[in-house]
């Protein structure tokens, strides 16, 4: 349901140069994340609302009016605890990731009632280190298709989900237009490419057939 008091806001100016936050903040950040608490904040430089909870995530604001779920890691032990894997798979996710590149791969675990789960290594490092201090996979939604829809100006973003988080947190040098990630799938032993991004196809398609026969390409 949405809440009806005001969400809390953290305002920084900037990341550090390593792309790091203050570590109270972060802290801060992963301990709402903890206690179950929905944030909006910035991954990889576009704008999500996130949770520990994906049921709580949802009852907050709908996926219908999102681009879907996308489950947030900080490493692969991690992504271990909801998806399968293979070897192959892993040496092409450690190509890719950390980035700006969501990747829809076979469900295990909390989520084995699905078909497939979308999951994201982020590129920037206190998204990270948040995931990381809130010791679980962290739900969010990523944004809706609609490129032009993608919001990034503070006022747009308190309208849109003030009542739908419980923490807003802001860093004013990423309030501005930034690429969707790319989005693509694996889950058949395959590639397959479902929206081109930030990360460019050919360099996905170079990184995925790194190593294989020239067989395999065709």
């Amino acid at each position: 349901m949405p809440r009806t008091a005001e969400p809390k806001i953290i305002r920084a100016k900037k990341l550090k140069k390593d792309g790091s936050l203050d570590g109270k903040v972060v802290r801060r950040i992963a301990a709402a994340l903890r206690n179950g608490e929905t944030v909006l904040l910035p991954v990889d430089g576009v704008y999500t609302l996130a949770c520990a909870s994906r049921a709580e995530l949802e009852k907050r604001h709908a996926p219908a009016r999102s681009g879907g779920v996308v489950y947030l890691v900080s490493s692969f032990k991690m992504l271990a605890d909801i998806a399968s894997f293979s070897k192959a798979d892993y040496d092409f996710l450690n190509r890719i990731w950390p980035g700006e590149v969501n990747v829809t791969v076979r469900p295990c675990g909390d989520v084995s009632g699905a078909s497939s789960c979308a999951a994201r290594f982020p590129h920037n490092r206190f998204i990270v280190q948040v995931v990381e201090l809130a010791e679980c996979p962290i739900a969010s939604l990523c944004a809706p298709g609609e490129r032009e829809s993608v919001l990034f100006h503070e006022q747009d973003l308190l309208a849109e989900y003030r009542r739908s988080a419980d923490l807003v947190v802001i860093v004013e040098e990423l309030c501005k237009r930034h690429p969707m990630p790319t989005v693509i799938d694996i889950c058949n032993g395959e590639l397959r490419i479902v929206t081109e991004g930030k990360v460019p196809v050919d360099e996905i398609k170079s990184l995925y057939f790194l190593g294989k026969d020239d067989e395999a390409v065709y």
